[in-house]
């Protein structure tokens, strides 16, 4: 607080200074301070007007140089401009001219060559960009040649001096008609001393962005007001916002250009008066070390209010006029805000200091810069609040308290400051313990007491000097444990990675900078968590190297009738990672570790353990689990872990599970050494769920340590309790393991692989269910891999079947394909056995080795006798080996059924269809299931299945599924096994089936079609060398008709002067394939860019025996040669696809095909034909082109025609025709 003889001291003092600044505005010299950056700016659309009669200051004569007016200046001559044009108080009468879009003002001219006019340094006036950029004008592009000029237009006192360019664009040199800027625009300088800029920027095609700059500069390139667009949808030409910095830019790019007329003006401010008053009533608030404040407005109104902060009690100096003050330090003090807002936020400032803030009012846009009212502004004071209190530590941990010291609160000491804790058993603090905050006064430690053993505490401080400081970083501890008499630990509650409550860990010596002790959630015995000790390399078997989990302090480690009880197992599979049980004197990094007992051999299961402390008779009081081993990066994991008195019954140890089949298994177990046999014997319990027994349950009693388990289901997992029966009302605590059944399934079996998942009961090493490539099912899905030079072998094997009759055999399918189209099946390969085991997996017996076996793209049947083994369990296991090729191996419909009677010979084979549906398949590659009977009916039902002419028409498979590939009749034979000389056949026709076309490549590069003119195609693709060598363009329609003759015109880069040859392939016959009687030669070109002049013209027939509808057209491009096959592979060039509407001779383009519709299309039954003209008749054709259907009506029923696409031809009465593709669904 100020003394009142300080305040009139101080007062004093601010009107001396006061006097002597107003002192100085009568002495200065009167300097006006002029910005552009005042000026006001608009836009909006308008007219663009050229210039009737300009005087020309040049014109382009070429396409580069400065004759295509590149980095040239042109000089306007003082006297030019007819009235006095004032730029920032400054007249003008001539002007420097760029060809790079601006002008500038004042004698000195800028450099010819720049781009950047708002941005740069150069000592000129004045500058003024309309498209501040590297241009230059066109020459002779579409007729369009670039010019400069200027006139003036108008009657005083409205005349514009204007200075127009002509057709200019981003410098360029090329001669394109097909991509380039056409910009026109003007600068006009009003006689009222505004600037307009005009637009009339044009485009064609999509030429490459650029970036200008458009706005006004000073006299230096401090003094700025320019404009910024990105060139997106939202921040472009007419949507401007103010540059944030004077190289700010607008993106001139294809879809953000401004519209014809578009107009920027740049409107010099009015001239303002010097504010009459202050603001008022200024209030301050502050919160920490931010200061808030608030005021109210000058009346009259000023635009605009300079606050500056000082130490408290020193005046600010006065703001001078024409100066614009930027926020930072200045004016004796800090510039905080200089805004049009009644509110600042001054921040970060130091702790528990008084300030004085003063505010002025002052009025900004003004031609001589800002006028300011320095006389009597508004100010206040203030304090800060305290800073937050520095690094706060804790120290004297005990049960029940704990101390906590801290580092003053940085700052000044404008007022007494004191501490106050917060001390919490959440992180959050909103569970404080009583009493909390407590109160240290001015003390920088504090006493915390009676609090909770074994429990976690959160602190932290704040100060207070009237008001709270921030808070310091928010620390915890955990009070130490009071000793226990017994524990039972199974981590479970425990949050991750922190150890239970009151345990702790050591870990030192050489190698343990990366080992841990600490609760993990993935590995508990009893879910979730369990403790593990991980070693990241250090030996623990050597002195002194320590990873250790220790107990809570124990009141009785020497009492001589407890034992600790613990599951621990190691994560890796290599042995010598166990457990130490020891004692320690406590629980610090120095403790001795004393061991007690046998090291704790561990395995990669969980077993439980117990070490009995009858003998122990030492001081120490803690006991500690250490691993040992020499592992790198490998785990051993505790769990439930128990302190307790020895029981007067022991449960029985080592419970163990041998001899397991599918329906009985053997346990065994031992009897406590420690107290010898019960005398009561045993009691156990078998069960499925693993719930140990009730009152209720079962017991089965023996006085042995074994028995055998009968009468369990396969694939069934069961636990087992034990425990010892020392007296009638003396019985130990169960003993508990579990084990799981063989999984076996019943013959005959068949496993089909209707899903993507392993089968049950199979195990595989890098196989895969589903279909791919060559990999695919007889139906639906198999069992495949991959097998190349880095994954040469791979296993599975199948679940176990039986127990088997007589007479069983092992059938099954298998491919090999390789892996790269078309799939087909590999000469060398290499090989894969079949093995059968009766012990489930135990060992192994070889049925047969298949070597190289040549392939026939179909899967092959294999079948064996499983004879031998009848009222066993069998399990087959196939091992594949690859020692040639990149192919997949796939198998399917795995069998063990009941052989066939070979004695009755097979007289013949009858083929029908499945459910005797008709032997057809109307669908696109639909499918039938075909049925084959041997006769007699007691013969060998098997049979092979094959198609036996027309093979390319449709894939039969081992099962019989015929799957329809193209139009026509195929034969389909199914061959008895029994007997290969008997067959049985059956034809089958296949209609509607869409073409499937290959796909030609040029694999020496590409050499691409630039044009494609054909019959209403008119594509023009990219001449780029790194096109694709095949393009589809079937989304593209040309329409022909059946009889005429259609000119076609061609256009191709040749990549230099190079000759290139054209072929032209039509499937008029539109089964999929382009025979040679469909090709047509067109010749050649030569040293053509593709986008040059230069173009290959024919005409192409179209065959009276064209099938009507849609057909493919191929056109191919190759280098030097005649020879263009429709599927090539081979040389330079590339091919494009297109689609053909073939119609009749009277085809739609006689016809308006507004006139008619037909609907609905894809149509379930019936089809109208809505129309002008009556409709004389109807014809529906297949796709082969053969009549389906006819009709005289404008209805027609399709209700029986099998679903695909057909073409509708449409006679009308008028004469004219038409046709229409139309999907049955």
């Amino acid at each position: 607080m100020y003394s009142n003889d300080k305040k009139q001291s101080n007062l004093r003092l601010y009107q001396w200074k006061m006097k002597c600044f107003l002192l100085g505005l009568f002495i200065l010299p009167t300097t006006t301070f002029a910005q552009v950056s005042n000026y006001i700016f608009s836009q909006n659309p308008g007219t663009y007007t050229e210039l009737a009669n300009p005087v020309v200051l040049a014109t382009a004569t070429a396409l580069s140089g400065s004759a295509s007016l590149d980095d040239v200046i042109y000089t306007i001559p003082d006297n030019s401009i007819p009235f006095a044009f004032t730029l920032n108080n400054i007249a003008y009468s001539g002007a420097k001219v760029s060809t790079n879009g601006f002008v500038t003002l004042g004698a000195t001219a800028p450099s010819s060559s720049l781009t950047s006019p708002i941005s740069n340094s150069t000592g000129y006036t004045a500058a003024i960009s309309a498209v501040g950029s590297d241009l230059n004008a066109l020459f002779n592009i579409e007729g369009k040649t670039g010019s400069i000029g200027y006139e003036v237009v108008g009657t005083a006192p409205n005349r514009e001096f204007v200075i127009e360019w002509k057709h200019f664009r981003p410098y360029s040199s090329s001669a394109t008609v097909s991509s380039y800027f056409d910009w026109n625009f003007q600068i006009r300088l009003r006689e009222n001393n505004t600037v307009a800029i005009v637009y009339d920027l044009k485009i064609t095609g999509v030429p490459t962005s650029a970036l200008v700059q458009v706005g006004l500069r000073g006299a230096s390139d401090a003094d700025y007001t320019n404009r910024s667009a990105g060139g997106t949808a939202n921040s472009h030409w007419m949507a401007t916002a103010a540059g944030t910095s004077s190289s700010s830019s607008v993106t001139c790019n294809s879809t953000s250009l401004p519209t014809s007329g578009y107009t920027f003006v740049w409107t010099p401010p009015s001239p303002c008066v010097a504010p009459v008053a202050q603001p008022s009533n200024l209030v301050l608030t502050v919160a920490g070390t931010t200061v808030n404040g608030v005021f109210e407005a000058a009346s009259p109104a000023v635009d605009k209010y300079l606050v500056v902060r000082t130490p408290l009690g020193t005046a600010p100096t006065p703001p001078v006029n024409g100066m614009t003050y930027a926020t930072g330090t200045g004016l004796g003090g800090y510039i905080v805000s200089n805004t049009a807002s009644l509110t600042f936020v001054s921040s970060a400032l130091t702790g528990n200091t008084a300030y004085t803030f003063t505010v002025f009012g002052y009025n900004s846009a003004c031609s001589g810069g800002p006028l300011y009212n320095a006389v009597n502004p508004v100010s206040q004071n203030i304090t800060t609040c305290p800073a937050a209190p520095g690094t706060v530590t804790n120290a004297n941990i005990t049960a029940t308290s704990f101390d906590l010291n801290w580092v003053a609160s940085a700052g000044g000491s404008a007022a007494a400051v004191a501490y106050f804790v917060e001390v919490a058993t959440d992180a959050n603090f909103t569970s404080q313990i009583a009493g909390s905050p407590f109160s240290a006064q001015a003390a920088l430690t504090y006493a915390v007491q009676n609090i909770s053993n074994s429990t976690k505490y959160y602190y932290r401080v704040r100060a207070n000097n009237g008001c709270n400081s921030a808070y310091s970083s928010v620390g915890n501890l955990t009070t130490l444990c009071l000793p226990v008499a017994a524990f039972n630990e199974n981590f479970d509650n425990a949050v991750t990675p922190d150890l239970a409550g009151c345990w702790s860990k050591i870990i030192r010596g050489t190698g343990t900078g990366s080992s841990s002790v600490a609760t993990s959630s993935t590995s508990g015995s009893s879910t979730p968590n369990a403790v593990n000790l991980y070693n990241s390399g250090a030996n623990t078997d050597n002195a002194g190297v320590d990873v250790i989990l220790v107990s809570p302090q124990l009141t009785n480690l020497n009492a001589g009738n407890y034992r600790l009880r613990f599951k621990a197992r190691r994560s890796s599979t290599t042995a010598g990672n166990n457990i130490q049980v020891g004692t320690l004197d406590n629980n610090s990094a120095t403790a001795v570790f004393t061991p007690f007992g046998s090291v704790t051999e561990l395995t990669t299961e969980y077993k439980e353990f117990t070490v009995y402390f009858t003998n122990y008779t030492g001081t120490d009081s803690f006991i500690g689990l250490k691993r040992k081993g020499s592992t790198t990066y490998s785990n051993v994991f505790v769990d439930d872990v128990v302190w307790e008195a020895i029981p007067s019954c022991l449960s029985p140890v080592t419970l163990t599970v041998s001899g397991i089949t599918p329906n009985q298994a053997a346990i065994s177990w031992n009897f406590d050494s420690n107290a010898g046999a019960p005398n009561g014997g045993y009691e156990y319990f078998i069960s499925d769920t693993n719930t140990p027994p009730g009152l209720t349950d079962l017991l089965l009693q023996t006085t042995q340590t074994t028995a055998t388990i009968g009468q369990l289901q396969s694939g069934t997992t069961y636990y087992v309790f034990v425990r010892s029966v020392c007296g009638a009302n003396d019985k130990s605590n169960w003993t508990k393991t579990s084990f799981t059944t063989i999984l076996t399934t019943p013959a005959p079996w068949l496993e089909p692989f209707t899903g993507t998942t392993t089968p049950n009961g199979w195990t595989t090493t890098g196989w895969t269910i589903g279909t791919e490539r060559g990999a695919t099912g007889n139906t639906g899905n198999n069992i495949y891999k991959n097998l190349y030079n880095t994954a040469p072998t791979g296993t599975f094997k199948t679940i176990n079947v039986g127990p088997l009759p007589a007479n069983y055999q092992l059938s099954f399918d298998y491919k090999q394909s390789a892996f790269s189209t078309p799939y087909s099946p590999l000469a060398t390969w290499g090989n894969y056995t079949v093995e059968v085991s009766t012990d489930f997996g135990t060992t192994w017996t070889n049925i047969t080795n298949i070597e190289n076996e040549q392939g026939t793209g179909n899967y092959i049947s294999k079948v064996y006798s499983l004879a031998a083994y009848a009222t066993q369990y069998v399990s087959i296991r196939v091992t594949a080996n690859r020692t040639a090729g990149d192919y997949d191996l796939s198998f399917d419909n795995f069998k063990i059924d009941a052989a066939p009677d070979n004695t009755v010979p097979v007289t013949s084979v009858v083929v029908t269809t499945e459910n005797n549906v008709p032997a057809a398949i109307t669908t696109n590659h639909g499918t039938l299931q075909l049925v084959a009977a041997a006769l007699p009916a007691n013969a060998n039902q098997q049979v092979s299945w094959s198609v036996s002419n027309n093979m390319g028409m449709a894939t039969v498979s081992a099962t019989g599924l015929v799957t329809a590939v193209t139009n026509g009749v195929v034969t389909v034979r199914a061959t008895a096994t029994a007997d290969t000389a008997i067959f049985g056949e059956i034809q089958i026709a296949i209609t509607n089936q869409l073409p499937v076309y290959c796909t030609p490549a040029f694999p020496q590069g590409v050499e691409p079609i630039t044009l494609v003119d054909f019959a209403g195609i008119n594509n023009v693709t990219s001449n780029a060398l790194t096109s694709p060598a095949y393009e589809d363009f079937t989304a593209i329609t040309g329409t022909v008709v059946k009889g005429q003759n259609y000119p076609i015109k061609l256009k191709g880069n040749t990549d230099g002067s190079l000759s290139s040859y054209f072929k032209v392939y039509i499937d008029w016959n539109q089964n999929g394939t382009f025979e040679t009687e469909e090709g047509y030669e067109l010749g050649y070109i030569s040293n053509s860019t593709g986008i040059d002049a230069k173009e290959l013209t024919g005409t192409i027939p179209v065959p009276q025996t064209a099938f009507l509808g849609t057909t493919r057209m191929r056109v191919l491009k190759k280098f030097a040669s005649q020879s263009i096959a429709p599927c090539n592979t081979e040389s330079y060039g590339q091919a494009e696809d297109y689609t053909l509407l073939v119609e009749e001779t009277m085809g739609s383009g006689d016809f308006d095909k507004t006139n008619y519709v037909v609907y609905p299309n894809p149509t379930t039954s019936v089809v109208n034909i809505q129309s002008d003209a009556a409709v004389k008749s109807v014809k529906v054709y297949n796709h082969s082109g053969q009549l389906v259907k006819e009709d005289k009506n404008n209805t027609l029923d399709l209700s029986a025609v099998s679903e695909g696409m057909y073409i509708l031809q449409i006679t009308f009465e008028n004469g004219k025709s038409a046709t229409r593709k139309i999907i049955k669904k």
